[in-house]
């Protein structure tokens, strides 16, 4: 089984229009071939693509792809949502989510506005967690503070990825190693960096797989994914994916 993560940010040009790195991530997806892709900064915009979701336009493209799930965390007004979602070959046997809180001091506006969440799948004998953390350090900490509950409350191996927008030396990172979780990429590939961001020029390492302790021996390979060579010289995103391989 593969599993991919990657965040879409959004609609953003920075890295290529999102009609070009549609067809990118379009083509790694099929280069690679996961079984479940778990993606982040997901957008809906009733202006774009007549409302559907990136979700649900990767969905059409990729026609293997026929379970979607977009679930929205922000709500901008007007039907403009942001949110996490799902794409996978097979029906999911279970799904779940928690919203979680802005983590800002009381009294004060949040630095970051965004709500932030965690989408849950039972993929096989997997419980698989896609997180979404805020880039503002301490409503990150508070994001996984939120989190930690929500993912004891599903039994056996258990698999998080995502976007924790931290580096391997925060102590949001120490905090998931602290309570049982392995860093797969530390764990299998130590002596590479992993970089995923910026993806022009990535030097920083804030996506993740992490594994429970009966999940992990189940870990064959992590890679990084990246787009391939285009006329645009766009990106998939500001980030780059991963994909983790397990055993059947």
């Amino acid at each position: 089984m593969k599993i991919m993560t990657l965040n879409l940010n959004w609609y953003e040009a920075k890295h290529g229009a999102w009609p070009i790195r549609q067809e990118l991530i379009a083509q790694v997806v099929c280069d690679h071939a996961p079984d479940v892709i778990a993606l982040q900064a997901v957008r809906k915009d009733p202006t774009v693509e007549e409302g559907a979701d990136q979700a649900t336009q990767l969905s059409k493209t990729l026609s293997e792809y026929k379970h979607v799930v977009f679930v929205p965390g922000t709500e901008h007004g007007r039907g403009k949502q942001d949110g996490s979602g799902w794409l996978s070959r097979e029906p999911f046997e279970q799904l779940d989510h928690q919203l979680l809180p802005l983590g800002s001091q009381p009294g004060r506006v949040p630095e970051d506005p965004a709500v932030r969440l965690v989408l849950y799948a039972r993929v096989g004998s997997i419980s698989l967690f896609n997180c979404h953390f805020s880039w503002v350090h301490s409503q990150g900490v508070q994001n996984l503070d939120a989190a930690l509950p929500f993912f004891r409350h599903f039994p056996g191996p258990q698999l998080l990825v995502g976007d924790f927008n931290a580096t391997p030396d925060s102590d949001l990172i120490g905090q998931l190693s602290s309570e049982g979780w392995t860093d797969v990429w530390a764990n299998r590939r130590p002596n590479e960096p992993g970089y995923t961001f910026e993806s022009q020029a990535p030097d920083k390492r804030i996506d993740y797989v992490w594994a429970s302790r009966e999940a992990l021996p189940a870990i064959q390979a992590i890679d990084v994914v990246t787009a391939p060579p285009n006329p645009s010289h766009a990106g998939l995103s500001d980030h780059l994916g991963l994909i983790v391989t397990l055993n059947d």
